[in-house]
C-alpha cells in the first residue's frame, strides 16, 4: 500500500509537484474557464469524452488530459495526436512521467488532481470554476443535449432516447461502450488531420498517405 511504502509516497509526492507545475504553466486557461473536466479515464474514453465535452460547452470548457504517454501503462494511456486536433487553448495535457505513476497510486492520481486543481483556482480568483471528474456523470448530463440539439426536440425525448440506447448496450453486455460512441451517431467537426504529417515517423507516412489524406 501507498501509505506503508516510502517509496511509493515519494513517487506519489514527485506526481502532485509535477501536477503542480502543469497547472502553474496553464495558469491562463485556468483562470479565463468557466467548468473544467479532468479525464483520466481510458484511452477511447481519452478521446471520446473530451470531445463530447467541447462540443457542448465549446469555449467556457476546458479539458484536462491525465495521463502518461501511449505505450507505457495501459489504462492511463493518452493520445497525443489528438491534443494536435483539437483548439491547444480548450486543452491541458497532462502526461505524468510513467517512472512516478503505479498500478497503486493511480486510483490517487485522479482524485488528488481534483483537489489541486480546486486549491489553485482559488489561488487565481476563479472560485466559480466547475470542476468535473466523473466521465459517467459527464456522459449522463450532456449526451441528452447533446441528441435534443442535433435531433430538434426537448431535452426530456433527449433523455428517453439516451436511456433506452444505455438499456439496449447493457442488454448486450456493451454498457462500457455506450456513451462514447453514441455522440459519432451525428455528424462530427471536420478534424483538420494535416497538422499530423510532421508528427508521423517514417514507418506511418504510407498508412497516413493511402488512408488518411482523404
Amino acid at each position: 500500500m501507498v501509505k506503508k511504502n516510502p517509496i511509493a509516497i515519494s513517487k506519489l509526492i514527485c506526481v502532485l509537484i509535477y501536477i503542480c507545475f502543469i497547472l502553474i504553466y496553464n495558469f491562463k486557461k485556468i483562470k479565463k474557464a468557466k467548468r473544467i473536466f479532468v479525464n483520466s479515464w481510458g484511452f477511447g474514453h481519452s478521446i471520446t469524452d473530451t470531445r463530447a465535452y467541447l462540443n457542448h460547452y465549446r469555449n467556457e470548457g476546458r479539458v484536462i488530459l491525465l495521463g502518461t504517454s501511449f505505450g507505457k501503462i495501459t489504462g492511463t494511456e493518452r493520445n497525443n495526436f489528438f491534443n494536435l486536433l483539437q483548439r491547444h487553448e480548450l486543452i491541458i495535457s497532462l502526461n505524468l512521467p510513467s517512472a512516478f505513476v503505479t498500478k497503486d497510486n493511480w486510483s490517487i492520481v485522479h482524485p488528488l488532481s481534483v483537489v489541486v486543481l480546486r486549491i489553485f483556482s482559488s489561488f487565481l480568483g476563479n472560485r466559480q470554476l466547475i470542476i468535473e471528474g466523473s466521465n459517467e456523470h459527464i456522459n449522463i448530463n450532456i449526451l441528452p443535449k447533446i441528441i435534443s440539439r442535433k435531433l430538434g426536440i426537448d431535452l426530456v425525448e433527449g433523455k428517453k432516447i439516451l436511456t433506452e440506447l444505455l438499456l439496449k448496450y447493457k442488454v448486450a453486455e456493451n454498457h462500457y461502450q455506450s456513451p462514447h460512441t453514441i455522440q459519432f451517431f451525428f455528424k462530427q467537426p471536420k478534424l483538420y488531420i494535416e497538422i499530423l504529417r510532421p508528427k508521423l515517423n517514417f514507418e506511418l507516412a504510407d498508412f497516413y498517405k493511402k488512408n488518411l489524406e482523404n
